[in-house]
């Protein structure tokens, strides 16, 4: 059973991005919001 990791990044509408996307995150933002299980 794989981890699972969801990111929510704030405003969405901004990204244009939907639930169930795929998202690369590089960098470091405080709009950027981890949820979920960690990868391990």
């Amino acid at each position: 059973m794989k981890n699972e990791i969801f990111v929510k990044i704030l405003p969405a509408s901004d990204y244009k991005i939907q639930e169930g996307d795929i998202l690369v995150v590089v960098g470091n933002s405080k709009d950027i919001e981890f949820f979920g299980k960690p990868l391990k």
